[in-house]
């Protein structure tokens, strides 16, 4: 039925067997697989520090139209900028500039600068839109390592 990937996505129009549920502009996460046999979406349900858990219970997906319309999103996560540029309302972002990328439910883009806190990095629950932008192109995806366990670090 699809050849779509799991992962984020944008709706670009209602899912036809629940549109007051799944409206179109609508941040989901999409599995192209479930129990019942069929394509699921899941809707947003909570948000802690700048990064969605989606609910359990999934809408099946059995409209071609609906998974055709589906706009992919990057991975909510840490990036950095590869150029500079302007995010809508004027604010610069520098290249190579730390950012954290999450969503609004409507699935459009916000963009988290860290701020310093002493030896720390720490990202505001408020960031900036960035929609209407080609973030494909503007920024990229950096790792960063999880904590150790405090008893298995080697202090110098």
């Amino acid at each position: 039925m699809t050849d779509r990937s799991c992962g984020l996505y944008r709706t670009g129009k209602a899912l036809t067997s629940a549109p007051e549920l799944v409206p179109e502009g609508t941040l989901v996460f999409f599995h192209n697989h479930s129990e019942q046999g069929v394509p699921v979406v899941l809707l947003p349900e909570t948000n802690t520090d700048n990064v969605w858990s989606f609910t359990s219970e999934g809408h099946p997906v059995q409209d071609d139209a609906f998974l055709s319309a589906l706009i992919p999103l990057l991975p909510e996560g840490f990036y950095v900028a590869t150029e500079d540029f302007t995010l809508p309302r004027g604010r610069l972002i520098r290249e190579q500039t730390l950012m954290q990328l999450g969503y609004n439910r409507l699935g459009i883009p916000i963009v988290f600068l860290p701020e310093r806190q002493g030896n720390a990095l720490a990202f505001p629950a408020r960031g900036f839109r960035a929609d209407g932008l080609d973030l494909d192109t503007l920024i990229w995806p950096v790792s960063i390592p999880e904590p150790e366990p405090h008893e298995a670090r080697v202090l110098h």
